[in-house]
């Protein structure tokens, strides 16, 4: 049986079908444009701007399109193990990034730089816009798997009409 999808991938691929991927995309498109309430080619452009194509698995994570509508901004949440946030901003041409965190944070305690410096992407876990325009990360303190709760750290990031800067707390 598991050479027989293989095979049958290989022929889609080969005849021009759709792949498992791509039918999976489709699938999430239609889903957040459902909750977005978005047309589905919007949803498209803004998942293929955020870096995820087509053919690429799996699909998205999350999307807001509403808190940062008046800035015509979008949060998106990239799949996978290398799971990363995106800001992206609608202009004339489409949807382009305009932010993106590149690295943790360092916190500052006893006058020494605690943690930080490693890439975000896979390591927070969650990101959302708040009330206020802000980007708010969680990222896990430590990553003990039978830790029955886990502490969060949480970073904030302002908009200055260019770019998102860390607030410092």
């Amino acid at each position: 049986m598991r050479s027989f999808c293989v095979l049958h991938w290989f022929a889609g691929e080969v005849f021009g079908q759709p792949s498992l991927n791509s039918a999976m995309q489709e699938q999430s498109d239609r889903h957040w444009a459902t909750v977005t309430r978005l047309p589905i080619e919007q949803v498209r452009e803004i998942r293929i701007a955020a870096g995820v194509s087509d053919d690429s698995a799996p699909p998205i994570k999350g999307l807001d399109t509403t808190m940062l509508s008046k800035r015509d901004q979008v949060l998106v949440v990239a799949p996978g193990h290398q799971a990363c946030l995106s800001v992206l901003q609608r202009n004339a041409n489409g949807y382009t990034q305009v932010w993106a965190p590149a690295e943790v944070p360092r916190s500052k305690g006893n006058n020494e730089a605690i943690g930080g410096g490693g890439r975000i992407c896979g390591q927070f876990s969650s990101a959302r816009f708040d009330q206020d325009g802000l980007v708010v990360i969680e990222m896990p303190v430590n990553n003990y798997p039978f830790q029955r709760s886990v502490p969060v750290r949480t970073y904030r990031y302002r908009w200055d009409g260019h770019t998102y800067n860390l607030i410092e707390e």
